[in-house]
């Protein structure tokens, strides 16, 4: 299945989901930039951009392996990656 949907969950201290956003779109991909605060606020904005389709979550470096399982737990139809530098 060819994606079409995809976000960047964002977490660094000072961030809101409401306020810390970014939105490109082309006629055949969609991309939403999120940054949050916390792993409770990455949990609300993963429910509402799967709500809208969306297929696939990165969470940034911020985020520890613990946080990313919680994510992959709750929303186990979402493929959820977690970035990481060795």
């Amino acid at each position: 299945m060819v994606q079409t949907r995809y976000a960047f969950i964002i977490k660094a201290p000072g961030y809101r989901r409401n306020t810390h956003a970014a939105h490109m779109e082309s006629p055949a991909f969609d991309a939403e930039f999120i940054g949050v605060e916390d792993v409770e606020e990455a949990m609300a904005a993963a429910e509402a951009l799967i709500a809208a389709g969306t297929e696939v979550i990165e969470l940034c470096g911020g985020f520890s392996a613990q946080e990313a399982t919680l994510l992959r737990r709750r929303f186990p139809d979402c493929g959820i990656g977690r970035v990481t530098y060795p």
